[in-house]
């Protein structure tokens, strides 16, 4: 995995443990880009880059 999607990991991980929920943690990640779209599913949004590194929210949050 290059350095770039390295960092990008960890970024998403820290906002999940750090969030209430995935709506919560899209909010924070997508802060900006979010305004710009129609339909702001921002859990989908969080769903689907966890998966593309076949992990969960809950993976993450648990303990």
């Amino acid at each position: 995995m290059d350095y770039y999607e390295q960092v990008k990991l960890a970024a998403l991980i820290e906002t999940c443990r750090q969030s209430g929920s995935m709506a919560d943690a899209g909010r924070t990640l997508f802060n900006v880009s979010r305004l710009g779209k129609r339909s702001q599913n921002d859990s989908h949004r969080i769903r689907q880059l966890l998966a593309k590194y076949d992990l969960s929210f809950d993976d993450i949050k648990s303990p």
